[in-house]
């Protein structure tokens, strides 16, 4: 049962006992109506009770009973015994407080079962929205495999039509379809190819270089890269211990190698941050070797 009265149900109950004592007075009428047959207070029990709950309906019961026996009331008759006299005087405060408390648990039943029905409302509400989303996540994680696929397959296709063409009958078109290549499996922003000459790494290709770009386009075989690549013929990134021999030249580089022969280098100077990883580092490898072989048949 709840402790707390509303402050409505007060307000009511004053606003209704002061309308009453303004009609008493002005019909000059006792301020408790005892005399009357259907007693006026019976609307405010019944009110509260069915409006509120028991709480209020007591309230207004309690209200009623303190004016009703603080008003005039008829003598005591000396027919009845003393019992009688008090239960004719306390007879109608107790019907008010039966009916407060019986229409008041009424009132409480329905409050409860209405606040049951509202909560289920609620939870299928919240479960409707729950699935709603779900679906429209599945839906978007749906959308972006089949896009993620699509592009997978235009990929697969461009590196395999590249692979056919690296076969080429010169350097120039062997090194433009190893860009095309490159592109298509590793996406680089930025990247070049050199080719080895007197030893010396001299730039043959680059791709997404800007004029404010300052890569080296030749590397001397006493420069810390030159050595790595083909004195020792291995890959150089960010995720070796020699990362730092890279300095502001790139990100990766990869000796484009057949058989154990060096015949240039692809180097990777910017490339995006999702695929900066090792599958991407390891492709760059193959990419070396692929490209290597091609050079090795000229």
């Amino acid at each position: 049962m709840r402790l707390r009265l509303r402050l409505y149900a007060c307000l009511e109950i004053g606003i209704f006992f002061l309308v009453l004592f303004g009609i008493a007075y002005c019909f000059d009428l006792p301020y408790n109506y005892y005399d009357f047959t259907l007693h006026p207070f019976w609307i405010i029990v019944i009110l509260m009770a069915a409006q509120y709950g028991t709480n209020e309906g007591l309230l207004a019961a309690a209200v009623s009973a303190v004016i009703l026996l603080a008003g005039k009331h008829p003598p005591h008759n000396y027919l009845l015994d003393s019992f009688d006299y008090l239960f004719a005087l306390i007879k109608l405060p107790l019907l008010w407080f039966v009916t407060a408390v019986v229409l008041g648990e009424l009132r409480f039943k329905h409050i409860r079962e209405y606040q049951t029905v509202k909560a289920v409302a609620a939870a299928a509400e919240r479960r409707e929205q729950e699935i709603a989303e779900s679906y429209q996540s599945l839906k978007t994680v749906k959308e972006r495999l089949e896009l993620r696929v699509a592009g997978e397959m235009e990929t697969a296709l461009t590196a395999l039509h590249a692979l056919q063409k690296l076969e080429g009958p010169n350097r120039e078109v062997i090194l433009q379809e190893s860009a095309n290549l490159i592109r298509a499996l590793a996406a680089p922003e930025k990247f070049s190819l050199y080719v080895l000459q007197e030893n010396k790494l001299i730039k043959a290709l680059s791709v997404g270089w800007t004029a404010d770009d300052h890569y080296l386009e030749t590397f001397t075989a006493d420069t810390p890269i030159y050595q790595e690549i083909v004195d020792r013929k291995n890959l150089l990134s960010v995720f070796t211990v020699e990362h730092s021999l890279l300095g502001t030249e790139g990100l990766a580089a990869a000796p484009l190698i057949h058989d154990g022969k060096v015949f240039g280098m692809l180097k990777v100077e910017a490339i995006p941050f999702l695929r900066l990883k090792m599958a991407n580092i390891d492709m760059l490898r193959s990419l070396g070797e692929w490209i290597g072989k091609a050079l090795a048949h000229l």
